[in-house]
Parts: C-alpha cells; sequence; structure tokens
C-alpha cells in the first residue's frame, strides 16, 4: 500500500461497514461534482 493511502486505511478501519455506507449515500447526495484536486493547490 502506497505511504498515502496507510492514513485514509488507519481512518477507515474504525468505521463498521453500515457506517460506511451512511458516510457513503451522505457524500453521494451533496450537490456538486466530485473533483481531483492537484496537490500543488492544497498546500
Amino acid at each position: 500500500m502506497p505511504r498515502g493511502q496507510s492514513e485514509q486505511a488507519d481512518i477507515a478501519v474504525q468505521f463498521s461497514d453500515k457506517e460506511m455506507k451512511v458516510l457513503a449515500d451522505h457524500v453521494a447526495s451533496l450537490p456538486g461534482e466530485i473533483q481531483t484536486v492537484q496537490r500543488s493547490r492544497i498546500k
């Protein structure tokens, strides 16, 4: 697993499958589109 994803895995493991489904449904219901932002624009 690449280094950048290890933190995501640590966060995701704290949620049950049911909680992850609730979070995914919530994000899916938000207006707008999800876009990828280049890392240099985040810093």
